[in-house]
Formats: C-alpha cells, sequence, structure tokens
C-alpha cells in the first residue's frame, strides 16, 4: 500500500501541491444518522427537507 501524501508521519494534516494536476468532475454521496434530538431539540431536525 502506497504511503497516504495528504497526512505526516504523525496522522496530522499536510498540504500537497495539485498546480500541476488536471481538474476533474467527481460526485460524492454522504449520509448520517444523527441521534440527539433531547438535546438539539426536535426543530433542529425538521429545517432542511430530506432530499433523495
Amino acid at each position: 500500500m502506497s504511503k497516504l501524501t495528504h497526512v505526516n508521519n504523525k496522522g496530522e494534516a499536510n498540504m500537497v501541491d495539485v498546480s500541476d494536476k488536471d481538474n476533474t468532475v467527481r460526485t460524492a454521496k454522504a449520509s448520517a444518522k444523527v441521534g440527539g434530538q433531547a438535546v438539539l431539540g426536535r426543530q433542529s431536525f425538521c429545517t432542511t427537507p430530506a432530499k433523495n
């Protein structure tokens, strides 16, 4: 497995030069399950409609 170029030996983020890379189009999809209605309140979870 190759070494990650964005992380140093301490596991900290490391800046990399991407100026010579070609532009690409990428799509990412993420999801999460969030608990904590008692702490944040119901309104916190009802402000943005879900997109599928």
